[in-house]
């Protein structure tokens, strides 16, 4: 695997040895079959060209289906925080991965939790850390020990979550169980100190500027911009699965640039406001994590809340590939935002604040990027995002692209209704 893609799995053949072997491990006939056939190819008859086509094209089909279902945001890449999900859910487990699948975070290196060593007749119960040393005091290294997964995901599930003392109060199993199943996610109505902070946001995030997306009337005009929006309601997400993989991926992320070279940091509109909303730890703006806005209808949004991002759906609405490639768009406006809304009953209309971990940022300020090469750099390169500062070379809006579903956590689903000037006909 190419170690400039920090967690990826982009090449098909290396899965697939993955799963041959395992299965050969288990079934052996017909891989038998294969080799006895190549031996004497010489004397192959038409029953044995079809057989061999019929094996191969079979075991094709069983690894393109592996495939789709690991790579559950549809960008055709799989990255770890994907695999980890499949290996540990019910499929991965007919395989035999272990359970234990995953990276031990800072809370536990710090001893929030024990990591006892799995050592056959070793008495260690917590890894201790001697300096840079990657060896415990029971002198096995660190690679010998592993935590439970129950502690592993408490550890990281915000303690303000309804989610953390539900999950506190299952049995390990039953935790593992309910984070592997779709559609799993809960949502609690914020209290009013909340709703008037992301007012603020919203407030802060705002700009009076039209462009092409927020589109016209009938008549040939343009779509009035809203003089600024009234929050009215906000909705928490609690999906503890999706939380898991935005958790590992920024992990994974951090650690991949800590020999290399440090982020370059990126301010966002969001930013001045971003640590006050409370209810889990603040983004991490050293390595560009951000609180960013995202548009869809109400509807779509729930979707979104209850899955995750699917980038098999980026793009679709046009022929033409969009202008940053296929990939998720957020903004730091919420004006951004709002022009891909949908009005449902009563003119209130949704809104997702996601948390985002940009990490290491291609930055373009091309009124016409090269979109596919823009994909590229991230998905088969060092960068993890695209910003594309339209707020510079058109005076419009930033706009923030990731292409791996796992780098955006749909926090907050915010119901709002627009603001126009009281002398407005819109």
């Amino acid at each position: 695997m190419d170690p400039e893609q920090r967690g990826f799995v982009n090449e098909i053949g290396a899965l697939h040895e993955l799963l041959r072997a395992r299965d050969e491990a288990s079934t052996g006939g017909e891989s038998s079959f294969v080799r006895r056939a190549l031996g004497g190819v010489q004397h192959w008859s038409l029953r044995d060209w079809l057989q061999l086509l019929w094996f191969f094209s079979l075991k094709g089909k069983l690894v393109h289906d592996i495939w789709t279902d690991i790579d559950t945001d549809g960008n055709g890449y799989i990255s770890f925080p994907e695999f980890v999900e499949w290996a540990t859910g019910p499929r991965g487990q007919a395989f035999g991965f272990p359970l234990r699948v995953g990276v031990v975070g800072q809370k536990g290196r710090s001893g929030e939790y024990d990591i006892p060593c799995t050592v056959k007749g070793c008495r260690c119960s917590h890894f201790v850390f001697q300096g840079d040393s990657e060896f415990c005091t029971c002198k096995h290294h660190f690679g010998y020990h592993s935590a439970s997964p129950k502690d592993q995901i408490l550890a990281v599930i915000p303690k303000t979550w309804e989610a953390y003392n539900s999950a506190r109060s299952v049995e390990e199993h039953q935790l593992l169980l309910a984070v592997g199943q779709q559609g799993q996610s809960h949502r609690v109505e914020c209290g009013e100190d909340v709703v008037q902070r992301i007012q603020c946001l919203m407030d802060d995030s705002s700009r009076q500027k039209w462009t092409r997306d927020r589109g016209w009337t009938g008549e040939g005009r343009r779509k009035e911009v809203p003089q600024g929006y009234e929050v009215v309601r906000v909705d928490r997400n609690e999906n503890v699965r999706a939380w898991l993989k935005y958790i590992l991926k920024k992990a994974l992320m951090v650690e991949a640039h800590d020999d290399v070279e440090p982020f370059e940091p990126r301010v966002m509109r969001t930013s001045r406001l971003a640590g006050t909303l409370g209810g889990s730890d603040p983004p991490d703006e050293a390595v560009n994590e951000w609180y960013l806005w995202h548009g869809a209808s109400a509807k779509g949004a729930l979707s979104i809340a209850d899955s995750e991002f699917k980038q098999s759906l980026a793009g679709t609405v046009t022929s033409k590939l969009p202008l940053y490639g296929r990939g998720t768009y957020m903004s730091d406006s919420c004006t951004k935002a709002d022009e891909y809304a949908q009005a449902e009953d009563g003119g209130v209309y949704c809104l997702m604040l996601c948390r985002v971990m940009g990490g290491q940022v291609r930055y373009t300020d091309e009124v016409e990027p090269d979109a596919a090469a823009l994909e590229r750099d991230v998905l088969e390169g060092p960068y993890d995002c695209v910003l594309g500062d339209r707020e510079k070379c058109r005076g419009t809006f930033k706009e923030i692209v990731i292409y791996e579903s796992s780098q955006a956590y749909p926090e907050y689903l915010v119901y709002y209704k627009r603001r126009y000037d009281q002398l407005s006909t819109a």
